[in-house]
């Protein structure tokens, strides 16, 4: 079955320092991702909004910048963009909900992280490229990654990450026929499987990161990682678990513990209490993108306040997504104040802020 490539977003401008080196990491118990012994070096060049509104904050908040950076050094850049104006303001028409499930398996589809099982009654009479082609053709041109994919039993078993997924993953149910004049059955409930680091997948993991690792800009892409297509077959590595964070975030500081550049984006990140991590081990790290994820309140910034960084990436959170998206002073006022929290003024800095509305 043709595998839908993972998103790599980082190749695109503003994000070069991220491309991955995919030279073979020497890897041993006293160098575990080293790639030679060239001096990485980190790239910090100003992000092109192309056709997107930016403005100066100084344009519209000139008095509270002056006042709040009378005494400032170093450059730093905070990337905000908010979505464009969408569905569902209090005078939009009705949301189209999508298809629903039919009476007997309908549920309710707002899992965890938005994750969900599917179970193909009887999959174990298939082949597994059997199930995914039927299902990719039904649902086509929309595709999906199964994640951790089994026979138990009778059932084959796989998740995915996505509500629109699942609804259309649910809509295949009996729309299937198979070789043998059955119908495929197709069941959707919320849900993640569980998954330990143990020693085994700690290994799996530093080979994973290694190829994800760009040593020219010392920049470190795990962005999608769940989708990484050395894990995905056999492990849910999901990085919104804590517990999974902190396993990745400690491979991280004992191989590359100079890092300069990380990305945590679209890891469906929520609760971000482990990233003072980066604040006491990473103490290098100059740009940080936790954009795309499930970060709702600024208070969780403080988390990160110790870090020297020069450059972060919010953008598609539901904190800039929603919160600020109609009240363009408020979300001034909150850039500023976010800034104070982590922030030791010592020269003129830059803030970028497409427009709101």
């Amino acid at each position: 079955m043709p595998r839908k490539p993972i998103n790599n977003r980082f190749n695109k401008q503003n994000k070069h320092f991220f491309n991955h080196d995919d030279r073979t990491a020497r890897m041993d118990d006293d160098h575990p991702m080293e790639f030679g012994g060239v001096k990485p070096r980190v790239s910090f060049k100003n992000p092109r909004f192309g056709r997107d509104r930016v403005r100066h904050v100084n344009s519209v908040t000139k008095d509270q910048i002056a006042e709040a950076m009378s005494s400032s050094t170093s450059v730093r850049q905070v990337m905000f963009k908010p979505r464009s104006r969408g569905k569902g303001g209090r005078l939009s028409p009705m949301v189209n909900r999508g298809p629903r499930l039919n009476i007997k398996s309908r549920i309710n589809l707002n899992g965890e992280a938005q994750w969900y099982k599917i179970m193909i009654y009887y999959g174990d009479k298939y082949d597994k490229e059997y199930i995914l082609t039927s299902l990719l053709s039904y649902m086509a041109p929309h595709t999906f990654i199964p994640i951790m994919y089994k026979v138990i039993g009778q059932e084959a078993i796989f998740y995915v990450d996505s509500q629109e997924t699942a609804n259309k993953l649910a809509e295949c149910h009996k729309k299937i026929t198979t070789p043998d004049n059955h119908k495929l059955q197709v069941r959707v409930r919320p849900g993640f499987p569980k998954c330990e680091a143990d020693a085994v997948l700690k290994e799996k993991l530093k080979a994973a990161m290694a190829k994800r690792y760009n040593q020219q800009n010392n920049a470190l892409d795990l962005s999608c990682f769940h989708h990484d297509p050395d894990l995905v077959q056999d492990y849910f590595c999901a990085l919104f678990r804590p517990g999974m964070l902190m396993s990745v975030l400690e491979i991280v500081a004992d191989a590359i513990p100079n890092l300069e550049a990380l990305n945590l984006e679209n890891n469906k990140l929520s609760i971000i209490e482990k990233l003072s991590f980066l604040g006491k081990k990473l103490r290098h790290l100059k740009i940080l993108y936790i954009g795309d994820n499930k970060i709702r309140e600024m208070h969780q910034m403080d988390v990160i306040k110790d870090l020297p960084l020069e450059e972060l990436r919010l953008a598609g959170n539901p904190l800039v997504q929603h919160k600020y998206k109609k009240r363009t002073d408020d979300y001034i006022r909150y850039v500023i104040h976010f800034l104070t929290l982590f922030i030791n003024f010592k020269d003129p800095r830059r803030i970028f802020l497409q427009e709101i509305g």
